[in-house]
């Protein structure tokens, strides 16, 4: 919970001051950085979602039988 906390905290002070920096350069630039990042992040859940053993990468659980 603590690293959760502290990234979460490090985004909404590093957020609005490069939000910043794009919107000097182009009005329009921190929606489209937006839509880059949200566009990767798709790309990267919908990769990871494809194995079965999830994003943690969890291994299946093998029943073996004797006999």
């Amino acid at each position: 919970m603590g690293l959760d906390s502290s990234i979460d905290s490090l985004g909404r002070i590093l957020g609005p001051l490069i939000g910043g920096v794009f919107y000097g350069i182009h009005i329009a630039s921190p929606f489209i950085g937006s839509a880059v990042i949200c566009a990767f992040m798709f790309f990267v859940v919908w990769v990871n979602g494809r194995n079965a053993g999830g994003v943690w990468g969890i291994p299946e659980q093998r029943v073996y039988k004797q006999g």
